[in-house]
């Protein structure tokens, strides 16, 4: 037989992976960049020589191995069994973690504001482990390619900074790839995570690039995969900008209010959205004392998006009627207006509506017309 570039065999040996969820109130917990992540089901194999997710963050407290064992064994009570067909050995138990409350991250993992309760598997309604897939075991794959078919001189340069549509993005996306068919199409369709929030940047690393790899069963031994430092992507959107919210709410002031010097408070931050038509909308507007609050509505694409509480303050003179100022009060009833004489029993602007009294002591709720006009309907 002879060997040629064609018919040159490779071997890679990749780690097993092996699916497993919790039956029962417990959490499995990760560590990722020094904190808790948890799961209640998760893909985990062997990197970095510890029980790890596909994804990266290993299982924490943490269970080393050493080399690449051929089978993993998950014990419905977390016990860890690693080896091969001959002999199976244990480097540790899984433990589990009691949540109140939850919120989401990245990539399927949890967050939680508290540190929970920790327990063992079996006990206390922690919950045991099964597979979905069947008995809790994974053994290790050899991996037979060509050097024609293979992804071994495939190389993979991740840019500086990467802009991404979708809630989810891909090595396409982020990566320059240097690969043949049928690799670089495979490579390409990759799913590396979840998109960030609008107007925030994640990071992406070496470890991410490989373990994404694997979960798609493409193995990584020889892909040339260049990573700078730091890697960013970051949500294709739009910036409403700080000053356009203040000009529109000024301008709603304005004409609505004659408010002419209202003044912004506080650090008020640029709205990031997806792209698309926005228009803003101003939908309430509060006073207190020498504070006005005006609630606005980004409106994108005819939808409420975001609501922003924009807080000013207004001088005195500011205010159409004062507390204790005297107003006329427009009485009318059925097409009858009468004036009468009387107090504004709160300070208010040109359309808000204030409680009055007449010389007679008598309380009415009125709209100010004017400085000093209070028009009151019977």
């Amino acid at each position: 037989m002879y060997l040629t570039a064609f018919s040159l065999l490779i071997l890679s040996s990749a780690p097993p992976t092996i699916s497993i969820e919790v039956e029962g109130e417990g959490y499995l917990r990760f560590s990722r960049e020094g904190r808790m992540i948890f799961a209640r089901k998760a893909e985990l194999t062997i990197a970095h020589g510890r029980l790890a997710s596909v994804l990266g963050p290993p299982i924490s407290p943490s269970l080393f191995v050493q080399g690449t064992p051929d089978q993993l064994v998950v014990e419905p009570d977390g016990t860890v069994r690693i080896g091969s067909a001959e002999r199976m050995s244990v480097i540790g138990r899984i433990s589990l973690v009691r949540l109140q409350s939850t919120s989401p991250e990245l990539d399927g993992f949890l967050s939680s504001p508290e540190r929970g309760v920790l327990g063992m598997p079996g006990q206390s309604g922690m919950g045991t482990f099964r597979s979905p897939r069947g008995p809790i075991t994974a053994q290790n794959q050899t991996i037979l390619h060509t050097s024609s078919n293979s992804p071994a001189t495939a190389r993979l340069t991740i840019r500086s900074v990467s802009e991404v549509a979708g809630d989810t993005f891909t090595l396409g996306e982020i990566a320059e790839i240097e690969a043949a068919e049928p690799w670089m199409t495979r490579l390409r369709n990759v799913v590396i995570g979840d998109s960030p929030a609008f107007g925030v940047s994640r990071g992406i690393d070496h470890a991410r690039i490989v373990a994404r790899l694997r979960m798609a069963q493409i193995p990584v031994d020889g892909i040339k995969i260049q990573v700078p430092s730091p890697a960013m992507v970051r949500r294709q959107g739009q910036v409403i900008a700080r000053s356009e919210l203040v000009s529109f709410a000024q301008e709603h002031l304005a004409k609505v209010f004659s408010i002419s010097d209202a003044t912004i408070d506080g650090n008020l931050a640029d709205v990031f959205a997806p792209l698309g038509r926005t228009d803003l909308r101003i939908s309430r507007v509060d006073t207190s004392g020498t504070r006005l609050s005006v609630m606005m509505e980004i409106i994108l694409n005819e939808s409420v998006y975001q609501t922003r509480t924009l807080r000013f303050t207004l001088s005195n003179q500011s205010f159409a009627v004062k507390n204790g100022d005297p107003v006329t009060i427009r009485l009318i009833s059925g097409g009858v207006e009468v004036k009468v004489r009387g107090r504004a029993k709160a300070q208010g602007l040109k359309g808000q509506t204030i409680p009055v009294t007449t010389q007679d002591n008598l309380v009415l709720n009125g709209v100010i017309l004017e400085p000093g006009v209070v028009e009151v309907k019977l």
